[in-house]
């Protein structure tokens, strides 16, 4: 773990919310069937649409945010 925080580090936006252990493997595959599997996808699943959100909200207050100024006559 010392190694990966130091590498994100060095990244400018990077935060460690959290650890998911997957003890036990040692060999391709060994993580298949372990209750890591579940809780990585479900945390990659949250965090993709948390970046989804955040887009389609940027995206229509700049859509919003240029149709005010069509009406007010500004754009």
């Amino acid at each position: 773990m010392e190694g990966f925080r130091a590498f994100t580090s060095c990244l400018s936006r990077a935060k460690e919310k959290g650890i998911i252990n997957g003890t036990g493997a040692w060999k391709i595959g060994d993580i298949k069937g372990s209750k890591a599997m579940p809780q990585a996808y479900e945390v990659g699943k949250k965090y993709r649409q948390g970046i989804i959100h955040k887009w389609l909200r940027q995206l229509f207050s700049i859509s919003e945010e240029s149709s005010r100024r069509k009406v007010s006559g500004k754009g």
